[in-house]
């Protein structure tokens, strides 16, 4: 049993601490020096009453999300939700407004090229 406990939680350690990691590193590489950005993490309510919708977000906060529930939300989203929205999403004013999501493949964001 302490052994699960101790398993658990480092798993849970990880996740967080590399989802802030990772979205530090995308955000440094992408959003210039002197541009503006708003992104959005989009917290799924999976709950059979109130159906798939997102109840919240949590804008330019990404340090303050537990991103272990969020993961958890991601995962039964996939189990209940027929169709999926993007996960983080992410505009950077200027020079140009271009719109971003997050992508687990990459573990980055990638261009969201329906706003072109």
């Amino acid at each position: 049993m302490r052994r699960i406990i101790i398993l658990l939680l480092s798993f849970i350690f990880c996740l967080e601490v590399g989802m802030r990691i990772a979205i530090w590193r995308a955000l440094d590489e992408i959003v210039p020096k002197n541009a503006t950005y708003s992104m959005e993490v989009i917290l799924l309510d999976n709950s059979l009453t109130w159906g798939c919708s997102a109840y919240g977000n949590e804008e330019n906060r990404y340090m303050n999300v537990f991103y272990s529930l969020w993961f958890i939300s991601i995962l039964n989203s996939k189990i209940f939700c027929e169709y999926q929205s993007p996960y983080i999403t992410l505009r950077v004013d200027p020079p140009n407004l271009n719109y971003y999501y997050w992508s687990f493949h990459r573990m980055g964001f990638e261009e969201d090229r329906r706003y072109r």
